[in-house]
């Protein structure tokens, strides 16, 4: 069972590293062209990150519609109003690596987890 464990622990590495770059492609390539245009039309951006959930919080509100201003931290309206179509696919991209990888650590937790 050990050599399996290892084998799929591996095979997790792949879903890993494409989740690292894309948070560092979306970060980099959206997040901070969109916050610069925020902070030249006179808005604000967060001044603390809140442990990493500031990247998350720009994709999930430039994809879905509705509002939720009391959990997040940053201005939907501003971050709608400077979304490109090609940000949009980043933050599609984004979120979707986070569920590759999301789904086979939570499968090997349950099937090599703790006795």
């Amino acid at each position: 069972m050990e050599n399996y464990e290892s084998i799929f622990w591996l095979c997790c590495c792949i879903p890993l590293v494409n989740f690292f770059i894309a948070y560092l492609v979306f970060a980099q390539m959206t997040v901070h062209p969109i916050e610069k245009k925020i902070k030249a039309s006179g808005g604000s951006i967060p001044e603390w990150d809140n442990m990493g959930m500031r990247i998350p919080s720009y994709a999930v509100a430039m994809l879905l519609p509705v509002k939720v201003k009391a959990a997040q931290a940053i201005d939907e309206d501003s971050v709608q109003k400077f979304t490109s179509k090609s940000d949009k696919k980043r933050a599609i991209y984004f979120m979707c690596s986070f569920v590759i990888i999301l789904i086979p650590v939570m499968a090997g937790y349950f099937i090599f987890g703790p006795n």
